[in-house]
């Protein structure tokens, strides 16, 4: 993973705490396997391979990673980490779920937003017939975290963010020698040349 975004992903998770007190949850859960789920970018930023399970509550962040990951070193940007036996995720998950006792769990489904929607449906009815009961009645839609979460932008998302415009403004006004290789008349063509 690069510097700036390994940067881009701390900013994210120093952010995550306050984003949790403000929506009134005890703590978030990202389960997911082989990238499967469109949060990853802002909260791991690498490729994972394996089940795995990340836990983010106002005090800290937890991992629960498989042996694959583990020694990619995906843990590392975590407060706690926890490496599972392959196949049985749940045998590490439960525990420690239980041990934190969230009153309100937030999970990545929505019915509206795809980036929200990053639970598949599999992983779902594993976390149901792993927690019993224990799901029911805490569970909640991660779609208000999540939506937060990438349209706050942290410092480092903001300087790249005005290196782009200044370099589209430059371009665009002509000060750039880049600019030269981009004639508005010669490259532009209008609707009925484009048909």
């Amino acid at each position: 993973m690069s510097t700036t975004k390994e940067k881009i992903v701390k900013e994210k998770h120093c952010m995550i705490p306050r984003i949790l007190a403000s929506a009134g949850v005890d703590a978030w859960m990202v389960v997911t396997r082989e990238d499967s789920d469109p949060v990853l970018p802002l909260v791991l930023g690498e490729h994972l391979v394996m089940d795995t399970a990340l836990i983010f509550t106002p005090h800290g962040s937890t991992a629960v990673l498989g042996h694959i990951s583990m020694s990619a070193g995906h843990g590392r940007l975590f407060d706690r980490v926890v490496e599972y036996t392959p196949g049985k995720l749940e045998d590490s998950l439960v525990p420690l779920l239980k041990e934190m006792d969230p009153k309100v769990l937030a999970l990545n489904f929505s019915e509206s937003d795809h980036t929200s929607d990053g639970l598949s449906l599999g992983l779902y009815r594993r976390l149901q017939r792993a927690l019993g009961t224990w799901l029911a009645g805490r569970e909640a839609s991660a779609e208000d975290i999540v939506a937060e979460l990438r349209g706050t932008k942290s410092a480092s998302e903001i300087e790249l963010l005005e290196a782009a415009a200044r370099i589209t403004m430059d371009v665009s006004d002509g000060s750039d020698p880049a600019s030269e290789l981009v004639s508005p008349t010669e490259n532009s063509t209008t609707s009925s040349e484009r048909r």
